[in-house]
């Protein structure tokens, strides 16, 4: 006759503060017993060894010696689920009987040690209740499978989140920046943009920017004249990666291009000439990093920095021929702010 005692969904800070007390208070010295021992864990999980010596720190007077199943007074076996662990802990009786426990917690690093103190309690006479059913006996014990570790994620992927991976995601970013290229010097910018992304825990996370940007004026003084040069364009950006740096530092390449406009006023310094307006297209391709570092809830600090290379290249001059500014065959940028994710 066999018996067995059941507690799934323990919540597992209670089981080791009530353990705790209870090893506390029969902390007495006995004679060292040699007991047998199996453990089947993920590989994630701590070691058997690791397993042994918590169980001996809580009951000095065992000695835990690895054993096969079949023949072993303790047989621990831990399985990894989709969302959490669940550990099952059974001992061989004096009398012949089997106690059984199972517990669950949301990772191994927790389910492990509450084990070890159930078993230490057990071992030491202290498990005691009703709620006990009939199970195979420990020396021709029923196959209990193991469920195989979920596969290890590359060290760049990102954590899954069980409540949100495969969903879609938005976000919206502002930012402020320095750029070249559309004018003979430096231009700051500022940008805005809104995103949507699709949620998994992979690597492969692709997501969509559409944003807008505006140069601030930048005015150019030599001796043909003024110009004062402006720019304004429309984005549209992919980020088919996201990958984790370090914990809780993302990065983001990107590709897109950028249709827009680009302004020149000139005001020649010739008491003759005569000032002109000109507005043209401007359209450019670019490629994006981006890093992003968690700061609190859904809101990131990011920085960024662009190779952007110009599809129009326009020649901007005074009549008759004087050269102000050509539009390089490529040109950087760089920007700085801060960006909200949800979920």
């Amino acid at each position: 006759m066999t018996d067995r005692r059941e507690s799934r969904n323990t919540p597992v800070a209670l089981v080791v503060s009530t353990l705790t007390s209870l090893l506390a208070r029969d902390a007495r010295g006995s004679e060292i017993v040699q007991t047998s021992f199996s453990y089947q864990a993920s590989p994630t999980c701590p070691s058997g060894p690791e397993f042994a010596r918590i169980v001996e720190q809580r009951a000095p007077a065992l000695n835990l010696v690895t054993a096969p199943a079949p023949g072993a007074d303790i047989v621990v076996i831990i399985r990894a689920t989709e969302a959490a662990f669940e550990g099952v802990l059974r001992l061989r009786r004096p009398d012949g009987t089997d106690y059984v426990r199972e517990i669950t917690a949301p990772s191994c690093s927790e389910l492990a040690p509450a084990l070890a103190f159930v078993a230490a309690l057990a071992l030491r006479g202290q498990v005691e209740g009703p709620e006990q059913r009939e199970v195979a006996p420990v020396d021709a014990p029923a196959p209990l499978p193991i469920a195989p570790a979920p596969p290890t994620p590359p060290s760049n992927a990102l954590p899954r989140d069980p409540d949100s991976a495969g969903t879609v995601g938005w976000g919206a970013s502002v930012g402020l920046g320095i750029r070249n290229g559309i004018a003979p010097v430096f231009a700051y910018t500022k940008e805005i943009d809104t995103e949507v992304r699709w949620v998994t825990g992979s690597v492969v996370a692709p997501r969509l920017r559409l944003g807008f940007l505006h140069g601030e004026r930048v005015t150019r003084i030599d001796r043909a004249g003024t110009t004062d040069f402006s720019w304004m364009a429309a984005r549209a950006a992919g980020c088919p990666v996201q990958l984790r740096v370090i914990d809780r530092v993302d990065a983001l390449p990107c590709a897109g291009f950028d249709v827009g406009t680009v302004r020149a006023s000139g005001t020649p310094s010739a008491i003759a000439g005569r000032g002109r307006d000109s507005s043209m297209l401007w359209i450019d391709a670019f490629v994006t990093a981006r890093l992003q570092v968690r700061l609190i809830g859904p809101f990131f600090a990011m920085g960024e920095v662009e190779l952007t290379f110009p599809l129009t290249n326009y020649r901007f001059e005074f009549d008759p021929g004087t050269p102000v500014y050509e539009v390089p065959r490529a040109a950087g940028a760089a920007l700085a702010g801060v960006t909200a994710q949800i979920p």
